[in-house]
């Protein structure tokens, strides 16, 4: 009789151990997990920085809240976009607003803000008055694909070159190729330390003008071809509260 008792007691505790791994690994599906592209930006955001970056680690607060989990896949910021915008992925982060980019995607509330500002030589003498149609004469390395200032993008007459990112207008700044660049000013920072260790770039001498263009706004952009934006919108905005 016992023996019998005793199978009967562990066919009990297995069903039991079976039953609560099953609940729990159901639970655990529970957890959506998205999928959201970006770029190598540090400090902002990037692959080998500390919990992927200031702008990760906030949006990773965020969702926390709804036990929601993205990964995070890198891009060059032109193609980010596309393929963001074309539906492929469940956001991009982190981006400025625009309203050309309003027509493909729903915007976060501002995840944080970054200053984005004026960059050159320190032995460039020029003169620049707050007034930005006073560096018409000068060669501005912008990037492609990048929102920039509201001012810079607008005005037409200014000398524009552009370049695919932050880290090869420095190296043009440097080189003499562009007089300014504009650049966010936490970027340039971390970027200027980062590549003169690594001896990427030939010159250290560069320095910031004057106070930031804009405090620019940093928000998440999910694209409206993905049918569950809102709820993911929803859970975003409600998390940066």
């Amino acid at each position: 009789m016992s023996v019998y008792f005793d199978m009967a007691k562990r066919m009990i505790l297995i069903t039991y151990f079976i039953f609560f791994y099953i609940s729990s690994s159901f639970s655990e599906d529970k957890n959506i997990e998205y999928n959201f592209v970006t770029l190598e930006w540090p400090p902002y955001v990037g692959k080998d920085l500390y919990d992927n970056g200031l702008a990760a680690t906030a949006l990773k607060k965020a969702l926390r809240k709804s036990r929601t989990g993205f990964s995070i896949h890198y891009r060059p910021w032109v193609r980010a976009l596309k393929e963001a915008g074309e539906g492929e992925y469940h956001g991009i982060f982190p981006a400025y607003y625009s309203g050309e980019r309003s027509k493909d995607f729903y915007f976060s509330d501002p995840i944080m803000k970054g200053p984005v500002g004026f960059y050159k030589k320190k032995s460039t003498n020029l003169y620049y008055d707050g007034n930005i149609k006073s560096l018409q004469q000068y060669k501005i390395g912008l990037v492609r694909g990048y929102v920039n200032s509201i001012l810079v993008d607008k005005t037409l007459d200014l000398k524009k070159d552009f370049a695919s990112s932050d880290e090869e207008n420095l190296k043009k700044l440097c080189a003499n190729r562009v007089e300014l660049i504009v650049i966010d000013f936490l970027v340039a920072k971390y970027l200027i330390d980062k590549m003169a260790k690594e001896g990427e770039i030939g010159c250290i001498d560069l320095e910031e003008i004057g106070p930031p263009l804009e405090n620019k706004e940093l928000y998440l952009l999910i694209p409206k071809k993905f049918k569950n934006a809102k709820i993911l919108l929803e859970k975003v905005n409600e998390g940066l509260k």
